[in-house]
């Protein structure tokens, strides 16, 4: 795995260790900037690496964390798993311009449920 190939995706996410087992810095997102930090084991498996980032990243991602995981399981390298990142993220933020997220869905079905269980009548 090159460092150009990640720098490409997300020039400010620099290996910090002459392993490149360990990334940090910012993601680039609609014109915002989150801190993130990915630590892969020595094999360089996706599927056994840790990611650290800013409550502002995981409020964003908050009720997206299987499908993060899911990308981070099937992407072939570090690359590929930035480039899915940032189109969930993307897709995420694009509707409002903002990184303002909307509560995922099932947030609604607990409310409905909430309100069917006080009554709708009250």
């Amino acid at each position: 795995m090159a460092t150009t190939d990640v720098m490409s995706v997300c020039p400010l996410l620099v290996p910090q260790n002459i392993d490149k087992t360990i990334y940090e810095g910012f993601l680039t997102v609609n014109g915002k900037e989150y801190h993130l930090r990915i630590e892969l084991p020595q094999s360089k498996n996706l599927k056994e690496a840790r990611i650290l980032c800013s409550w502002e990243l995981q409020h964003l991602l908050r009720g997206y964390n299987d499908i993060v995981q899911q990308r981070l399981h099937h992407s072939c390298n570090l690359e590929a798993f930035m480039v899915e990142l940032k189109n969930i993220l993307e897709r995420l933020t694009e509707n409002t311009g903002s990184t303002e997220v909307a509560e995922t869905p099932r947030y609604y079905s607990d409310l409905i449920q909430q309100i069917q269980d006080i009554g709708w009548d009250k």
